[in-house]
């Protein structure tokens, strides 16, 4: 899949438009949102849940970059630590109880997308600079 420009393209354009997507969901749809995905109330103060909403946005940008260049590879680095580390957390979490199950699952999307971008990266290692 990620073998090719192509597929290269695709993965990060899909990665892209699911942070972006995400972002734009739970900033528009908040309490919809929230509700959904089992916390009631949303978060306070909003700053922080806004922030996160940011890195979010901002992570699907570099995504969309690396899409139309591929020589970005810090960017698919640093996308692989946030993403793992999202995991970690989000999981983390819900064993101790205090984060839906729907969460959980929603987070096993970042979950596959890290085990593909490191797949990308070991691929760009192996072949060397293209």
């Amino acid at each position: 899949m990620i073998d090719t420009e192509h597929g290269r393209r695709r993965l990060f354009l899909s990665a892209a438009l699911f942070n972006l997507g995400c972002a734009a969901i739970f900033a528009v749809g908040r309490s919809w949102v929230f509700g959904a995905l089992g916390f009631e109330p949303a978060p306070q103060p909003a700053l922080w849940y806004e922030l996160v909403l940011l890195a979010i946005a901002v992570f699907g940008y570099g995504y969309g970059c690396v899409a139309f260049d591929p020589t970005q590879t810090l960017v698919v680095q640093m996308g692989v630590i946030a993403k793992l580390g999202f995991v970690a957390l989000i999981l983390g979490h819900w064993i101790a109880g205090h984060a839906s199950w729907q969460l959980a699952a929603l987070v096993l999307v970042d979950l596959v997308y890290a085990v593909l971008f490191l797949a990308f990266l070991r691929g760009r290692r192996a072949s060397g600079p293209r």
